[in-house]
């Protein structure tokens, strides 16, 4: 778990010296859902997108976060603009 906690600080620092990388936005939100804060975790894959919305591996994480909260039809409607 330090490790993982290290992992989050690290992110969180990123975001503070630029809040526009969306990489770590993503990278954040799989964190944040494998210690099952999908609240949060939704929330950053949300902005990872915002600032990136053509990724499509952020695009499926954010859709696997929604799912695992039971919002199946939630995580259709996110993903489904984007694709080309």
């Amino acid at each position: 778990m330090g490790s993982l906690e290290a992992a989050e600080t690290a992110f969180r620092k990123a975001l503070s010296l630029d809040p526009g990388y969306w990489v770590a936005h993503n990278n954040l939100g799989l964190l944040l859902h494998r210690v099952g804060r999908d609240g949060e975790a939704a929330a950053s894959l949300s902005r990872a997108i915002e600032i990136e919305p053509q990724s499509p591996g952020t695009l499926g994480n954010l859709g696997l976060v929604l799912r695992t909260q039971g919002r199946a039809a939630e995580a259709v409607d996110a993903i489904t603009p984007h694709w080309p």
